[in-house]
Formats: structure tokens, sequence, C-alpha cells
């Protein structure tokens, strides 16, 4: 956990459920630095409902010390690594089955905005980063999985029901130049974080 300089504005709670770890900070909203932040695993093995409350507990904790500081939390912005609609409801089940789960009841009184983690970063570097000031961009994430978001007119461009995000699961064929045999795979089962751990042979 680290610190930095707090602002005199009112800050964000910023949270990315990935495939390896649950990241969270509080954010000043305005200038984009991260003032306080923790991770812990996500252990998406042990399903939704464990997942939730870990979120929930880190969320607390974090919402904690920003009290302590005098500090006002405005709302919470929450990255999934899955497919959300327009709505905020999350369409896929890439790290576990969320249809019992409702993120935006994680804290009382504080408001949920879900967005596909692609789609947050995609954001974050519009806002804050390499894409200030661009128009249009191709955003691409290599995490646990492959990701993108396309940026139109300066803004995430989501498609019509949230999905415009997948980029490297359509099948590919390779053929083998020693044995001549050919294998259909994808280029995240190779090149993702999970593809390179699966793969490795010491």
């Amino acid at each position: 956990m680290s610190d930095a300089a707090e602002p005199a504005s009112p800050i964000a709670l910023g949270i990315d459920i990935g495939g390896t770890k649950i990241a969270a900070g509080l954010v000043n909203i305005s200038t984009g630095e991260v003032l306080v932040r923790d991770q812990i695993p996500t252990g998406p093995e042990r399903g939704a409902g464990h997942i939730f409350e870990d979120t929930k507990s880190l969320s607390a904790r974090l919402i904690a010390i920003a009290s302590a500081r005098g500090l006002g939390v405005c709302g919470i912005g929450l990255g999934i690594f899955e497919i959300v609609d327009h709505q905020g409801q999350i369409t896929s089940h890439a790290l576990a089955d969320w249809s019992a789960i409702n993120f935006h009841d994680l804290i009382d009184n504080i408001p949920v905005n879900l967005v596909s983690d692609v789609r947050a970063g995609a954001l974050a570097e519009l806002r804050f980063g390499a894409a200030q000031g661009v128009s249009h961009a191709l955003y691409v994430s290599i995490g646990s999985g492959i990701s993108s978001c396309l940026i139109l007119d300066g803004k995430p461009y989501p498609g019509a029901n949230g999905a415009a995000l997948v980029l490297a699961t359509a099948p590919t064929q390779s053929t083998c130049q020693n044995c001549g045999e050919t294998h259909s795979t994808s280029l995240e089962a190779i090149a993702s974080g999970h593809g390179i751990e699966g793969t490795y042979d010491p």
C-alpha cells in the first residue's frame, strides 16, 4: 500500500477486477493521481460470491482510509475482466458466473459505474494518458487475456451491446515447421498472461 499527497477535491475509488488480482486505489478525479493503492489475489476458482465479498472488503478498507483523512469518496469506478452492456450489467462469465451478483450494491450510498476493464483503461488514457487530445485511437490491453477498445470521436466505443472488445480469441491455424502438423488455436491462448503461464516449460 502506498500514499501520495492528498487533494482538496473529492476523490473516487477505482477498482480493477482482473483474472489475477483485484487492484483498488483512491484517485484524485481532477488529476488522475492515485493517493492510496492496494491489491489482493482474485482467486476466480472460488466463484463470484467470494470475489464480490473480497472486493467489498477491499473497498471498505480504502474508504475508511479516505474518511480518516477527511476525504469524501464521490463514487466508485469498477472495471472488470468481462463484457459489460450499456446498462452496466455483466453479460459474460470469463471469470465466474455473475448472475447472482450486483456490483451496484457494493457499498451503501456510493454509486458504482461498472464497465469492462479495457474500456476503463481506454478512458483513463483519454483523460490523463497517451490519448489526450486524440479523436480516434485503438487501446489494446494484454493481461490475463487480450482485449481492445476503439476510441472514436474522443470516446471509448462499446459497440451495440458492450461487446466491442474482442481482439485475440478468433481461432487461427498454424503449421509446425518441424513436423508439418497443423494446429488450431488463438492468439490469446498463446500470448496472454494465462496463455504464457500455461505453455511455459522451464
